[in-house]
C-alpha cells in the first residue's frame, strides 16, 4: 500500500497545479492570492522583514550553487554527490520552462525586494522542496543516528515552510505562485527520487 501513497501524492498535486494554472489564466490576480496577501502583511515589522530577507536567500540560486557545489567536496559517496547536482540543474530547467509558458506578471506593487522574471511558480519555493527535499530522502535512508536524523529533517522541513511564507510576505509572488511551486517540487522529486532508487539499486 505504501508504494502507491507517493503517486497519490503526485496526483492530488497535479489536480492542484491544474487548478491553480485554470484560475491564472482567468484571471492574474487571484481574490485568494490578495486575501492571503492582506492577512500575513498585518504582521509586517523591520524585524520580520529583515528575517524573511535572510530566510530567503537559504533558497536563492546564489546560495543554492553555492550548498551544491559544496556537497561535490562532501566524504559521501560520488552517485549521491551526482544525484544532488543533476537534481538543481533539473530544478533549474523545470522552473524556467514552466514560467516561460505560464507568462505570469508578478505582483509590482507588493514589492518588498526587487526581483525579476515571470512569477509563477515561485523558483524559490521549488528550489527548496526540490534540494532541502531531497536531502531530508537521503537523511531518512541514511544510516545516522536517529535523534539527529530527527532533528535535521525537523528543520530542514521548517526551514522550507519558512521560504515558501518568505516569498509572499516579501511581495514578489503571490500565494498561488508559492503553492504551485511546492506542488510542481513535490511531483518532480517523487518521479526523481523514484529514477534514482532504481538506478542506486542496480
Amino acid at each position: 500500500m505504501k508504494k502507491y501513497l507517493k503517486w497519490v501524492l503526485c496526483l492530488v498535486c497535479l489536480i492542484i497545479l491544474f487548478l491553480i494554472i485554470f484560475l491564472i489564466l482567468r484571471e492574474n490576480n487571484l481574490a485568494f492570492d490578495t486575501a492571503i496577501y492582506n492577512y500575513i502583511i498585518k504582521y509586517k515589522s523591520d524585524f520580520m522583514s529583515n528575517f524573511f530577507k535572510v530566510v530567503t536567500f537559504f533558497a536563492s540560486v546564489l546560495f543554492m550553487v553555492f550548498i551544491t557545489l559544496g556537497c561535490l567536496f562532501l566524504p559521501i559517496c560520488k552517485k549521491y554527490k551526482i544525484v544532488i547536482a543533476l537534481n538543481m540543474i533539473n530544478d533549474v530547467i523545470l522552473n524556467n520552462v514552466i514560467k516561460v509558458i505560464v507568462k505570469r506578471e508578478r505582483p509590482i506593487s507588493w514589492f518588498l525586494v526587487e526581483e525579476s522574471g515571470y512569477s509563477f511558480p515561485s523558483g524559490h519555493a521549488m528550489a527548496s522542496v526540490c534540494f532541502y527535499g531531497l536531502i531530508i530522502y537521503l537523511l531518512y535512508r541514511s544510516n545516522i543516528k536517529k535523534k539527529y536524523k530527527i532533528g535535521i529533517i525537523t528543520f530542514l522541513t521548517l526551514l522550507i515552510l519558512l521560504i515558501a511564507l518568505s516569498r509572499i510576505y516579501l511581495g514578489v509572488h503571490y500565494a498561488s505562485d508559492v503553492i504551485g511551486g511546492v506542488v510542481i517540487a513535490l511531483i518532480y522529486l517523487v518521479i526523481y527520487v523514484t529514477i534514482v532508487d532504481r538506478k542506486i539499486n542496480n
